[in-house]
């Protein structure tokens, strides 16, 4: 999985999602 502009904003915009995106990242 590719870190997608989409992604880093919902990541942003929720704590949950921020810590997902950050797994989703590293993975």
């Amino acid at each position: 999985m590719s870190a997608d502009p989409i992604v880093i904003v919902g990541a942003a915009r929720t704590p949950m999602g921020g810590m997902l995106g950050e797994l989703s990242a590293l993975s």
